[in-house]
């Protein structure tokens, strides 16, 4: 939409009477740009990461440390550093290898057992290590309250009703600038729509050829996902819409159906839409 609005500025409004429209469309813009957050990185997105690698990184060093003090052979020490070892390495090897969700769980499930087993935890603390589990368990919780939290704020800052009610009103008024532009194309002969019309087929153009391409990664998507559930054990395909110009003499005609389905596809794709990303880096 505000690509859209700004090639319609670019023309006289005023003499075109098409000021009313503009407003229109300006007032839905403002509206449009309030589903930007659901899309747009997220302000605790920085902690959170940086609190999931510190615990990537408390973890290694566990990990690591218990094997050094294993290796050493210490006499007074032998049995606690094998229990130590072999618990960190029964939960923590490798664990980079995992998702976000199954590391958070394989790292409350250690600290956890190092706190709640007597034996356990006697060896961490004789081998002086017990700290860095704490430290880790502290980060994890951390780490986990952080991203809880950016669920719940992700939830707030739109319901999926309202946000069809703002695609819908959106989808209605350029659907009406569109209708207008028609009839002021007719009823005004003697103005010069046909620029403010060629300028807008050259942006829907430009939409099309973006909206084949994501049509084909959304089909490469889809079937790698469909692969991967199969194989752990989903398409969607958007329409290719086409805006009709014919000679000003003759009266242009705008399939405004376009510009609905762009609004209507980003939707459903992504549950709520922003008008920075109905088609990638083109905006309307």
């Amino acid at each position: 939409m505000r690509r859209a609005i700004s090639a319609l500025k670019d023309n006289d409004v005023e003499k075109l009477n098409l000021e009313f429209q503009l407003k229109i469309l300006e007032e839905n813009q403002k509206k449009i740009i309030t589903l930007d957050p659901v899309i747009r990185a997220h302000p605790l997105t920085g902690r959170i990461t940086f609190w999931h690698e510190q615990t990537l990184n408390l973890a290694s060093s566990i990990l690591s440390q218990t094997k050094g003090i294993s290796r050493a052979n210490m006499a007074n020490l032998k049995k606690e550093a094998e229990i130590a070892e072999n618990m960190a390495k029964m939960y923590l090897k490798g664990i980079r290898r995992n998702n976000r969700s199954d590391i958070e769980t394989l790292i409350d499930i250690f600290t956890t057992h190092v706190n709640k087993n007597p034996e356990v935890n006697n060896a961490f603390n004789k081998i002086g290590l017990i700290e860095y589990v704490n430290e880790l368990q502290l980060a994890n919780e951390t780490y986990n309250r952080l991203y809880r939290k950016r669920q719940r704020m992700k939830i707030k800052i739109h319901s999926r009703d309202e946000n069809k009610r703002i695609v819908k009103e959106a989808q209605e008024a350029l659907r009406s600038f569109f209708d207008q532009l028609n009839i002021a194309n007719r009823i005004y002969p003697e103005l010069n729509y046909k620029p403010l019309m060629m300028e807008l087929n050259t942006l829907i153009a430009e939409f099309t050829n973006i909206i084949k391409t994501r049509e084909t990664y959304n089909k490469k998507r889809a079937l790698k996902a469909k692969k991967e559930k199969e194989a752990a054990l989903a398409s969607k395909k958007e329409p290719a819409m086409k805006l009709n110009v014919e000679d000003n003499n003759k009266g242009i005609k705008i399939n405004a159906k376009y510009y609905s389905s762009v609004l209507n596809n980003r939707k459903n794709e992504m549950g709520a839409i922003s008008a920075d990303s109905i088609v990638g880096p083109y905006k309307l």
